[in-house]
């Protein structure tokens, strides 16, 4: 496997495109993304950035994975080491022309020369977070037992068109790299950062009638009473709660603090921590509302080792129960004071 794609890379990798030829299924309508001009958006955790002035764009890729660039290539994302499968190429190549039909034709006729055996899929149109990409794998071989599986995906914009190429033995192997690469792929300076991220972005329920913008810091997961978000050795939520786990009603946020106060494990369980404690609290408005603030601690154990966070809690009363909002950080977290910040400006945008 390795000899067939060492063998066939250098003419994998950039597409000729001035004559095509083979029966891929015509694309006349085509969707031209639009660029997305953001800066400063947040490096996620488990995640690193490769941004070098040569490539023209910027991506995120899964931190325990080997990353190297070339002019042909482009930025190639590897899982072992260069040039061994599985890996994933993205090439950004200047184009006011080209078209899906184009784009997989060139495919077609030099994967056709390289490898004697080949099938493929027919173009797939496919949207990936706001963006919409045309796709066809290809499943190629020599006559012998080996194959190699490669997965094309082309995202066009106005002056441009990036080209992600995952190479495998079996189909799925760079879903998560491909996935990340696509999503995270812009071509404006200054995209991302690895400082904290003081962006926000709104999130709303009519259920429970709560609306607050999130950290883009941090991952954002909905649940059924509110959002829970995560990320940077923080915790934070937002939440409407109008009963215990038994049942019991909660209607205001005083019968919310009688249980918070009165068992540590009470707002534990909504944090997954062991314990959570208050401090002195005082009186808070935010957006018309008053709510109670009290400082909060909350401990947790990574197996018999303590690690303790500390931040804020927000109560404040609605017609359906208690509206909590509230966050805590690692105690040892060295950008612990930018975190909070972002916070409490997430916090200043509650309205229910």
């Amino acid at each position: 496997m390795k000899k067939i794609i060492s063998a066939v890379l250098s003419i994998l990798c950039v597409l000729t495109l001035s004559s095509c030829g083979n029966n891929t299924a015509a694309v006349t309508d085509f969707t031209i993304n639009e660029e997305n001009e953001k800066t400063g958006m947040p490096v996620y955790e488990g995640l690193k950035l490769y941004e070098e002035d040569n490539t023209g764009f910027s991506i995120l890729y899964p931190e325990e994975d080997k990353v190297i660039y070339s002019a042909a290539d482009g930025v190639g994302i590897y899982k072992e080491s260069v040039g061994q499968l599985p890996y994933l190429l993205v090439l950004k190549t200047a184009s006011d022309t080209i078209t899906p039909e184009k784009y997989f034709k060139a495919c077609d006729k030099q994967l056709t020369k390289a490898f004697k055996d080949v099938s493929s899929t027919q173009i797939h149109k496919t949207d990936v977070e706001g963006k919409t990409l045309y796709m066809t794998r290809y499943q190629c071989s020599n006559g012998n037992d080996n194959s190699v599986i490669i997965e094309r995906y082309i995202e066009i914009h106005d002056k441009y068109y990036v080209q992600y190429s995952s190479f495998s033995e079996n189909a799925g192997e760079m879903d998560t790299e491909t996935y990340y690469a696509i999503k995270t792929f812009s071509s404006t300076e200054g995209a991302y950062t690895e400082g904290i991220a003081t962006s926000l972005s709104p999130y709303s329920q009519d259920d429970t009638g709560l609306s607050i913008s999130l950290p883009d810091l941090f991952k954002v997961n909905e649940l059924t009473i509110g959002y829970m978000a995560t990320g940077h050795d923080t915790i934070m939520l937002t939440l409407l709660c109008s009963s215990d786990d038994y049942g019991n009603p909660i209607r205001d946020r005083d019968e919310f603090l009688q249980r918070a106060t009165g068992d540590s494990t009470f707002m534990a369980g909504y944090l997954g921590a062991e314990s959570v404690t208050f401090g002195a609290g005082a009186v808070a408005n935010i957006n018309g509302h008053d709510y109670y603030a009290y400082p909060m601690t909350m401990e947790t154990y990574d197996g018999y080792v303590a690690r303790k966070y500390s931040g804020r809690i927000y109560l404040g009363d609605s017609p359906k129960g208690c509206v909590v909002a509230c966050y805590a950080i690692n105690d040892t977290n060295s950008d612990r004071d930018e975190i909070a910040k972002v916070c409490e400006s997430s916090v200043a945008t509650l309205k229910y």
